[in-house]
């Protein structure tokens, strides 16, 4: 059971350290796009799944000043 606890404490990092650096990188996206003239509409917004789909996520919606709609999903 010794041997373990290297590994787990590893995947317990990897995992909250990876949910902290998005938590981060969410906000900084958000205003360099509207820092680029794009105004939010909606952010994670929800798309339901089909019968045979699975549903998914858009983590930002936003609209250019010309009327175009702009879907972006944070990577980090």
């Amino acid at each position: 059971m010794k041997f373990l606890w290297p590994i787990l404490l590893a995947v317990f990092r990897s995992l909250y350290f990876g949910y902290a650096l998005w938590c981060v990188a969410f906000p900084l996206a958000l205003a360099y796009l509207q820092g680029q003239g794009l105004v939010l509409v909606q952010r994670n917004y929800r798309v339901a799944g089909g019968p045979h789909a699975r549903g998914a996520e858009v983590d930002l919606i936003l609209r250019e000043r010309d009327g175009t709609l702009v879907f972006a999903e944070v990577r980090s």
